[in-house]
């Protein structure tokens, strides 16, 4: 039997672009752990401020500020959405 692997959790940044109607959706690659995610949670609540970083369009190298922010659970080949438990 094999072991389980353990879930890791993704913030997603997703926005899309009005120029070229193109959905861009992109993980921050600071946070892949539990732990790395409850930092960021409890530093979301503590400022009050969401951390964010510009999105890259694909179609026409512009940046654009992201406009939706959410957890993503990636575990046995699955993403889904998910509002974390923090403390």
């Amino acid at each position: 039997m094999k072991p389980k692997r353990r879930a890791q959790y993704f913030v997603m940044y997703s926005a899309r672009h009005d120029n070229c109607g193109h959905l861009i959706e992109e993980p921050d690659r600071r946070l892949t752990s539990r732990a790395a995610l409850k930092r960021w949670c409890k530093e979301v609540i503590q400022t009050g401020k969401l951390p964010t970083t510009k999105l890259q369009c694909g179609n026409c190298d512009r940046e654009i500020e992201p406009t939706h922010v959410f957890i993503a659970e990636v575990s046995a080949m699955r993403v889904r959405r998910i509002v974390p438990v923090t403390g």
